[in-house]
């Protein structure tokens, strides 16, 4: 981030300095009125700490002073911090009253400057819009490229197109023709022995709306749990959460003698994901930052209110992937 910040500084113009913290730059311009410089810092982690801006100024100003080549133009210094945050009220709180800042709100992608801030300083207004204004396309190409994890991608992928090939030959939403091609259901697996359907239930779906929902979540919840275990680890697990949780959802059918509902869906496996994950969690804490728990709280949020009082919603399968996801998740850790 910081980096793509003063690459766009620096193709205006500006001498970037080193410095020893990885979560601020210095870069700096002579002008004809002196020297204009800019501590460019990433708060979005909450990094900062109360009075941290204004050492940092000052130990730029105090290196530009004792530099040889850029002491003459000294006296006509001039600095800025641009902080880069993702909750301005919580990092302007840690400002000292004598900093001079501006904010760039991350996820709202604009520039914040106060009333009491300068409105300008040199070109550097013109160079945050254009970090801002980046191209839309190369933005999306980078979000991507964040959140691929090949085996993660591969069953996002698989599950497409199963439900593609579906849908050509038939309605995805008709349940006679689900169980034909590998839904789950009691009768079937119990009485006549197809137990591969354990299996092939988790890569089937009720309809566009129902494929969505789930890849979305499989998309941002697997990334972080891919990269904790493995590919080769998460592969297997995903599998035993897709097969542990077709069985929580026939044991629970069979228990209330409804043999012919028919199950299918990848949310019992994506809940075991997100079992898997509150395990890291807890056995992490803050150390893992591929994890986020707001991230993994709404999920679960979304996940509960969807099956409470809800006709359809095979909460067996659901409870029971989430359950199996944290064990297998504590038993491959030990191993």
């Amino acid at each position: 981030m910081l980096d793509k910040l003063s690459g766009v500084f620096t193709l205006r113009g500006y001498m970037k300095i080193l410095t020893t913290r990885p979560e601020a730059q210095i870069v700096l311009k002579i002008t004809a009125e002196g020297i204009r410089f800019l501590c460019l810092i990433d708060d979005t982690e909450n990094v900062l700490t109360p009075g941290a801006v204004s050492r940092l100024l000052e130990s730029a100003r105090q290196y530009i002073q004792g530099n040889e080549k850029l002491s003459h133009y000294a006296g006509e210094m001039k600095g800025l911090a641009l902080i880069i945050t993702n909750d301005p009220a919580h990092t302007r709180s840690l400002l000292s009253e004598g900093d001079t800042f501006w904010l760039i709100h991350q996820p709202a992608r604009r520039l914040m400057i106060y009333d009491d801030q300068p409105g300008e300083f040199g070109d550097a207004r013109s160079c945050v819009e254009e970090y801002l204004n980046q191209n839309a396309l190369r933005m999306m190409l980078a979000s991507a490229k964040e959140l691929f994890s090949p085996v993660n991608i591969g069953l996002i992928v698989v599950n497409i197109l199963i439900f593609v090939l579906m849908e050509i030959f038939g309605s995805t939403e008709d349940a006679g023709y689900m169980i034909n091609h590998g839904a789950l259901s009691v009768h079937e697996v119990l009485q006549e022995k197809e137990y591969f359907r354990l299996i092939t239930s988790a890569f089937l779906h009720f309809g566009t709306a129902h494929l969505l929902y789930n890849m979305i979540s499989l998309l941002y919840l697997g990334k972080p749990l891919e990269h904790v275990l493995g590919s080769t680890r998460y592969l297997i697990f995903y599998l035993i959460c897709a097969v542990g949780a077709s069985c929580a959802s026939l044991g629970w059918h069979s228990l209330h003698n409804e043999i012919y509902t028919v199950s299918a869906g990848a949310s019992g496996a994506i809940c075991g994901v997100a079992g898997g994950l509150a395990y890291v969690m807890l056995r992490n804490r803050k150390k893992n930052k591929y994890f986020n728990f707001v991230r993994w709280a709404i999920f679960v949020a979304l996940v509960a209110g969807q099956g409470i009082g809800s006709e359809g919603i095979d909460n067996a399968a659901h409870i029971g992937g989430m359950i199996i996801g944290f064990l297998l998740a504590m038993l491959m850790h030990r191993i």
